[in-house]
């Protein structure tokens, strides 16, 4: 699909301008969709097709999020989440970069050292 192939370029014009950055790609909510059942299905679809080249650019991948309507700005903004989710998102993504988490749907990341000896 073309969003998956415009990602792929759009990233990989970011790591080669910055080669050693970690970047983290937030794929659109289902949890925004409300009532849209094809926005929420073009979400699903989107992820389940770009996982796979997400991981293989090394990409932090955090998938479309399901989170309780309270935690929105439905049903005004169907764009955005209450900031209690923002803040989390952060939170999270500073812990994978300086506890070398693996990250939400990455695979589980070992030490040289812990897997070699």
């Amino acid at each position: 699909p073309a969003a998956v192939e415009n990602w792929k370029r759009i990233i990989g014009f970011f790591r080669a301008a910055v080669p050693r950055a970690d970047l983290v790609f937030a794929c659109s909510p289902y949890g925004l969709s409300g009532d849209d059942l094809d926005r929420y299905r073009r979400s699903r679809d989107f992820y389940l097709l770009f996982k796979d080249a997400a991981a293989a650019l090394g990409v932090r991948l955090i998938p479309p999020l399901d989170v309780d309507p309270r935690y929105t700005k439905l049903p005004d903004d169907t764009s955005h989440f209450d900031n209690v989710i923002y803040k989390a998102m952060a939170g999270h993504i500073v812990m994978c970069h300086l506890a070398a988490l693996p990250g939400i749907a990455q695979p589980h990341r070992l030490p040289d050292h812990v897997l070699w000896k």
